[in-house]
Formats: structure tokens, sequence, C-alpha cells
């Protein structure tokens, strides 16, 4: 049976009644006996002699519940703003009434506007053990606040029975049950059969009972949402059974043996369940018994007893519970299935307001429970449409808890520094690039794909996996795993790899390739050249290398200038205390007989000491040079670091007299446009710099790269 649309059909049927409790509700003027809506009013204010009638109301409840009792015609009744504290209990509305019994409250004295805020309606119970009892009807409860029951008898605060009707459909809405003291249920609403009921938006806080008792008890098919339960100290706070629907509440504060008695067919979702303490012998914040429960997407935090947040009776083997959030549970020492353990940033975990208990921004609890039929939850508390992307990575998915968070408004992210090193590589075992890293960096979180295309198949290298904004990295070893699932080496051969990343902001995407040759071999270092045939005297750079010219010239301006063991070390990576030197004796703009420091330190981790000190210091006082602004390393240096190709190149050409190429340039095939350095790479392209068709510009600068840069520049006129 589809409780929605039942629902939502027996809603249609009301509205002309069930108006909101803050909407004004016009006179009616029907023929009572054609339309069946008569309507009794009720006004304890009212100082003549009332009839019921709007003119000359009831001043007491206990009246009107009589007369409606013995005239079937009217089904309504209305009932001004007041304290009603001299009633005659309980008031039994059975099947003489006639098939419907609506009661509203929140009116004004003129009958003309309905505000249950503004004019509460107060019913003292003042010691009864039970107030108001509805069998076999249709109708609806709404805007009324009972309080003031006793526990010296059994009983409910509001009960309503319709196990022996035919398809009639019941509404207890917008009330507040408080500070009523009983043995029994507060409120309980059982239905069987083709009969339906909904149970929403109802508080119930400081009930207690002395011995058995339940806050609310739904049975049978049965919704109750958007209710607020706290502060009750009852045996069992909420009861939900026999094939009942609990979604969106606020369960806060609690005390008993079983705060939440899941029995026999109970779908619980989407509740918020928060600082509760189950005791007894039975204990469990939620009691699973009977089987056949449905327990998902629920918040389970900071709740405290004897055991373990959640417990299954001996009787109960095929309840779910999943994809509920524990966290900082007394008992709860392992969070089994696809529970989660995440924390929920409440604003406040103490609070009874249900705005406090909203899942903060950037909890991982965001997103992590599981999409249930949208025709069951469409909304959470709030009023929010359920499923929304709140975290802006992985699409619409709900929220655990009574709160969905609002789509995230993130930045789509952009792809950038994307190179392959080493390519070729060769996966041969030999110890030599027998591995390629495929590197990048995104601009925003984002869930990051890295696929590599085998027989046209996209084989996943990082399978849509969420990463922070940053540089990032994958290693292939030339395996790959087959349609049957067998373990396969790629054979020799270029493949295309596609790179993709996107966030609830849009999505960026690049392609770009990796060879595999396993002829590869280590080279040999070469001999040490024989003093006549070395390259500008360096003891291991020969005359016939072909940066020899290159090598020559950066030795003959000082920029560099070798190793004090004679060495050129061509294929050693430039550090930045190096590149700073470098930069500072190319373009002339350092002296040795300058103090460029004054005995200020221009880093913290650039003492005195430290050969490159002045070198530092000269490269801040012309702003060549700066430290880390943020992260782990800000404020330092970091002198020993090494300096990537597009650093650089950067680093460079920002001392040339020529206007760089705009950032939106296109160039080299692994550099996007609009990155910080994408005009520098352009420059780099049209002039040679680095050849080839990838600038690789994540990989470290060799040595002799930066001589051959440096080199060309002089040729080009530029230094």
């Amino acid at each position: 049976m589809n409780r929605i649309f039942k629902t939502i059909a027996w809603i249609g049927l009301l509205v002309i009644g069930a108006q909101s409790a803050f909407a004004a509700l016009p006179p009616l003027q029907y023929d009572c006996k054609t339309y069946n809506t008569c309507i009794l009013y009720v006004d304890d204010s009212y100082q003549g002699v009332g009839g019921g009638t709007k003119d000359a109301p009831y001043r007491s409840i206990t009246a009107a519940m009589n007369s409606v009792q013995g005239l079937e015609d009217y089904t309504r009744i209305y009932i001004a703003g007041g304290t009603y504290d001299s009633e005659t209990f309980p008031w039994n509305l059975g099947p003489t009434v006639g098939n419907e019994v609506r009661i509203y409250g929140g009116y004004d004295s003129t009958f003309t506007t309905r505000d249950s805020k503004q004019y509460p309606v107060n019913i003292d119970a003042a010691g009864a053990s039970e107030v108001l009892d509805i069998d076999d009807l249709a109708g609806i409860v709404d805007g009324l606040t009972f309080y003031g029951t006793s526990s010296a008898g059994t009983g409910q605060v509001l009960d309503v029975d319709n196990t022996a009707a035919t398809s009639n459909n019941f509404i207890v809405s917008n009330n507040i049950f408080r500070n009523n003291n009983g043995n029994d249920s507060v409120v309980r609403v059982s239905v069987s059969g083709s009969n339906t009921a909904v149970v929403e938006n109802n508080i119930f806080r400081n009930n207690e009972s002395t011995s058995t008792g339940t806050a609310l008890a739904v049975i049978g098919e049965v919704e109750a949402r958007n209710n607020l339960l706290y502060a009750n100290a009852m045996e069992q706070v909420f009861v939900c059974g026999l094939d009942s629907l609990a979604v969106n509440n606020y369960i806060l504060g609690n005390s008993g043996e079983k705060v939440v008695a899941a029995v026999l067919g109970c779908s619980f979702y989407h509740n918020t369940v928060v600082d509760n303490d189950s005791l007894g012998p039975e204990p469990g914040i939620v009691y699973l018994q009977s089987g056949g429960n449905d327990v998902k997407n629920n918040i389970l935090a900071y709740n405290s007893g004897n055991a373990p947040t959640y417990v299954h009776s001996s009787n109960d083997t095929t309840s779910v519970f999943d994809y509920n959030v524990q966290y900082n549970n007394v008992g709860d020492t392992t969070i089994e299935d696809n529970n989660i353990d995440c924390d929920p940033l409440f604003v406040n975990k103490d609070s009874t307001d249900p705005e406090d208990l909203q899942l903060g921004e950037g909890s991982d609890c965001i997103d992590a429970g599981t999409n249930i039929n949208p025709n069951i939850v469409a909304i959470d508390y709030f009023g929010t449409s359920r499923p929304a992307d709140g975290d802006g990575l992985s699409g619409a998915q709900s929220d655990p808890g009574a709160y969905e968070a609002l789509d995230a408004q993130i930045d789509a992210p952009v792809i950038s520094a994307l190179s392959v090193s080493p390519d070729p590589f060769s996966p041969n075992a030999d110890g030599y690039q027998d591995t390629s890293t495929i590197a990048l960096t995104i601009s925003e979180t984002a869930t990051v794909s890295v696929d590599v295309i085998i027989n046209n198949s996209k084989i996943p290298l990082i399978d849509n996996q969420i990463y922070p904004a940053g540089p990032l990295s994958v290693v292939w070893d030339g395996v790959y795993t087959d349609n049957s699932n067998n373990q396969v080496e790629a054979s020799d051969g270029t493949y295309d790899l596609e790179i993709g990343a996107s966030n609830g902001g849009g999505a960026d995407d690049m392609v770009t390739s990796v060879t595999i040759d396993r002829t590869l071999e280590e080279p040999t270092e070469p001999e040490e050249p024989a003093p006549g045939e070395q390259c500008a005297g360096y003891t291991d750079v020969s005359a016939s290398h072909p940066s020899c010219d290159a090598i020559e010239y950066v030795q003959s301006i000082g920029a560099m200038t070798g190793n004090p063991d004679g060495t050129f070390a061509p294929n050693q990576l430039l550090q930045r205390d190096q590149v700073a030197k470098i930069s500072l004796e190319t373009f002339g703009l350092f002296s040795d007989t300058e103090d460029y420091c004054g005995g200020n330190d221009p880093f913290p981790d650039v003492p005195p000491a430290q050969w490159s000190y002045e070198y530092i210091c000269r490269g801040v006082d012309v702003g060549m040079i700066t430290g880390y602004e943020a992260g782990a390393d800000a404020g330092m240096y970091r002198p020993a670091r090494e300096v990537n190709r597009a650093e650089f190149l950067a680093l460079i050409l920002r001392n040339l007299s020529d206007t760089m190429p705009a950032d939106s340039s296109t160039s080299y095939s692994d550099v996007e446009p609009n990155q910080w350095f994408s005009g520098f790479a352009r420059y780099s392209l049209d002039n040679d710099l680095f050849t080839g068709p990838n600038l690789m510009p994540t990989n470290g600068t060799k040595r002799v790269e930066v001589a051959d840069v440096l080199y060309k520049l002089h040729n080009l006129g530029k230094i």
C-alpha cells in the first residue's frame, strides 16, 4: 500500500479545513446538511451564554465535544486561543459523530484569523489520566497544546484507534504535548487494514512516565514526520511498529529504557537522534525487535547508555541498520556495514533547537547517506528537497539525519601542470624506469579519474576518487585488469591517457599519452674525458657534449660554476637557492662586495652560514624571489627544494624586457591556457627554449637544461 499517495489524496479532501497554522480561514457559508461541514465554535473568553455558533461560541471545549457526539452534521470544532482548565475528561469521539471529526486550534476571538503561535490553545488536563480518545473516525487534530495529565491511571493524552474502521485517514499535526505524567502513551495512533494516519510537526517535551510509558507510539500504516521530541523521560520515547514510517524527526535529550523502539516492519529514515540516554535491562538508543525493520540515513550522536547505540533483540534477525551516522556514542566500539563515523559539526550538540543540529559546513557526513525512494522521502525537516549535492563533489546524494545540506556553491575544478614522467618507460623489472608517474594539479576539491585507453576500453588508474585542491599523482607499472578480471601486461606502444576532474561547479578534462618501450636500457656513465677533451674543464662533461657551448657560456658569466669536486653534474636537478644565484648573476644584479642582508635573516630557514645567504637577500630586495605564503611552509624559503620547469621559466623570463604572451595563450600539449605560467610556456615554445611537444611543467629542472635555456636566450639577444 502506498502511504504517500493515500495521504496526498486525503489531504486533498481537507484543503478547506486543514489550512496552515498561520493562514487566515475565511468563514464558511455552506449548508450544513448538504455539505456536512457545520462548525462548532469555542472561545473561553466569551462573556455571554454560548451556543457553539460563531457569534456565541461555547466557553468550553467539553461542550463542543458533547455536541459533536450528538449532532452528526457537526464535524468541525474551531477553538479560539486561551487556557482551557475547567474541562471534563476524557473526551470520547466515535462513529456516532459520523465519518470524521476535524478539530482546529489557534483562532482569534473573531474566528477570522488562525495562528496557533499567536493564539495558542492550552488544554490543562488538571490531573486527568486521559484527554482525547478517537475511535473509527477520519479527521484531524491540529494546533492544540496538551499538558497536565496525571500518573494516577493509564490512558493516553491523545489516542487515535482506527483498527476497526474502513478506509479512514487521520492527521495529528502542529500540536504540543508537554509536561504530562502517566503510565501509558502521551500520543498513540493505531491503524490497520485500509486505514492510514499521519503524525507531523508536533512537539513532545518534558513528558514523564512513572513506570511504563511512551511519548509517541505509531502502529500500523502511520507516517510520523517532522516531529520534535526532547527532554522526555519515558520507558520508550518513540515506538514505530507494524509497517509505520518515521522520517525527519528530531529526538533530543530524552531518557528511557529504549529511546527508539522499531518493531516488526518499522521504516526509520533520516531522523536525528542526539544526546539521549538509554537505561534498563534491554537498553539501546535504537532497539530493533521482531524483524523486518529498515533503519537508514539517521544520525545517532552523543548518546549514552549501557549498550551500543543500536541493539537487535533475540527475535530480530532480518532488520537492516545501514548508512547511519554513529558518532561519539557510549558503547560504539565498531561501526559495522555501511554505517558512518563522521563528525556532524553541530552548532550546539546539547541544544533542543533543530536549527542548532543541522550538519555543519564541511562535515564529512554531508552526502554520506543513501538515496531513498523520493515518494517516501522528498524533503527534509526544513522543507529542503532531497537529495542535494551538499559537498559539490559526487552529485545529489542524501544526507543522514533530518537536515539536508543545500547544494554547495563551488567553483569548477581546473586541471593544470599535467605531466608524465618518465615517458617512455620500460616496465621490464630491470630497475630502470619500470614505472611512469602521471602528475597533475587541480584548482578545487573534486572527483578525479585517470584512465588509460587500451583496446578501446578505459582502464582506471584513479577511479573517481575525491582529492583536495592541489597536486596529485598516480604511478602506472604497465599492468592492467582485462574484461575477464585477469592481470595483463600492456604491450609496447603509445597509449592515450584521459584525465577528468568534476564537482558541483562543473568539470575539466585533459588528454595526454604515455609510451611503453621495454627495449630501453639504463645509459652507461661515459668515461671521464681526458683533460684536453673536457668541456669548460669539468671532469664529467666532454668537449663533444651537445650542450658544451651552453655550459661554457653560463660558466663565463658566472651563473653556473660547477661543484667543488670539479664536476658540472649536468643531470642534477636545480634547487631554489641555486636558481636565485643563477638568475642574479645572469642579469648582473649581484656583487660580491655588497652586504645585501645587513644582519637581517631573509627567512627563518636561511641563516648567515648558508652559502646562498646574500643571494637570497638580494633576490628579496629586487622582488625576484619570495617565500611560501600558505600551508606548512608559510614564511619559509626552503632553499634546498627542487625547482620545476614552470617555476624556472617564470623566474628567468620575468627579467626580460619582452612582453610575455597572455595567460590565455595555448602552447605545449600538456599546458592548458589560463594557468599562471601559460604565457611563459607560450614564450618558451615560440623560442624553442624547451624542445618537444610537452613542457612537463612539474618536472624538476636539470642543470644542463638551465644552461641550454640561458644560452638560447643569449643567442636571441635577450640577455
